[in-house]
């Protein structure tokens, strides 16, 4: 009965711990911090993703009582901290996926995860001061326009729907907004997808072009500051999640005589399966293409047939004929009776 009871108790805990909102994130020079406020006291566990094992980035409170706003510092040394490089605006990414899970055993429908990123913005500022002494000073004044800001999507047919299957179209697209968007030029280059922790593979070059045409194809340009492409659905052997990362420069078009400049891939040699395969040019029968309104004027091929073969059966009718002409008459004959 008291082990039926602290079951019960133990079950009756686990469903009255729920958050109060969503968690508080600090982002710290080398590390990140949790916080989260419960409604009940927390006895369960915050961990990263694939880390469970690591006490560096695991704190178990199960054991713990009346812990009512439960807290995590993740190091950015640890743990397999996702970094990225963006060059615009220029900064660096620290993400990582943080569950935080209510049952003090097991993984349930109730647990929550959540995928933490800490953005640092760089800048490089020069500062000077100079003294002039003259008749004169002139003041120099130049307006800068603000640079595009950049985004990148990752989309399936349906917006709605962010779990793909594998082999399902995705489509990528990048954009680059800003006021003064018919001064600059953009171009998507050193695309790379990684799992999230140690695998990563890069699918297009410094160039602009795929890398492998099995995982996705060439970028294509759909403005000055518009960009698209392709692919089918892929996995790491051992991770269900993707995270795709590109590099866009932004140039000014007067650079480029006003006219922004294209990477032309199909001459390129790429990293695929096609690389390493002798080419050979094959070519298909003609074919003839009906639209609707021509269906009356198909043309009727009759079947040919070779002369020796027309002689042969015709030969083989003749003597079947006259086989069944004998037998009829050989029937008619009357008999000789004796």
């Amino acid at each position: 009965m008291w082990a039926l009871l602290t079951l019960f108790s133990l079950l009756l805990a686990f469903a009255s711990s729920e958050m109060m909102g969503d968690p508080e994130i600090t982002c710290g020079r080398q590390h990140v911090r949790i916080s989260m406020k419960m409604r009940e006291a927390f006895k369960g566990h915050v961990f990263v993703r694939g880390h469970y094992n690591d006490p560096r980035c695991h704190r178990n409170f199960t054991n713990q009582s009346d812990v009512m706003s439960p807290e995590m510092d993740i190091d950015f040394d640890h743990c397999t901290m996702r970094r990225k490089r963006q060059t615009n605006p220029k900064g660096l990414s620290m993400g990582s996926v943080i569950v935080v899970s209510y049952h003090p055993n097991f993984i349930t429908l109730k647990d929550r995860a959540f995928e933490v990123e800490c953005f640092y913005l760089e800048e490089s500022k020069i500062i000077k001061t100079d003294m002039l002494i003259g008749p004169l000073l002139t003041t120099e004044m130049m307006v800068k326009p603000i640079m595009p800001d950049c985004s990148y999507v990752v989309r399936k047919e349906n917006p709605d729907n962010k779990i793909a299957a594998l082999g399902e179209p995705l489509y990528h697209e990048w954009s680059c907004q800003g006021p003064a968007q018919q001064l600059y030029c953009m171009q998507v280059h050193t695309c790379t997808v990684d799992d999230g922790e140690n695998s990563m593979h890069q699918i297009i070059d410094a160039l602009g072009c795929s890398l492998d045409d099995f995982l996705i194809s060439d970028v294509h340009y759909g403005g000055d500051l518009t960009a698209s492409t392709s692919s089918n659905a892929f996995k790491f052997a051992d991770s269900s999640h993707l995270y795709f990362s590109c590099q866009v420069q932004i140039s000014l078009k007067e650079d480029h005589n006003g006219t922004c400049p294209r990477q032309s891939c199909d001459s390129r040699t790429r990293r695929s399966k096609r690389s390493l395969r002798a080419d050979t040019t094959v070519f298909s029968p003609s074919v003839f293409i009906l639209d609707v309104d021509d269906t009356e004027r198909l043309p009727v091929q009759m079947p040919t047939c070779s002369f020796n073969m027309i002689l042969i059966a015709s030969a083989l009718i003749i003597i079947i004929a006259q086989s069944a002409t004998i037998v009829y008459q050989l029937s008619r004959r009357p008999k000789n009776h004796f």
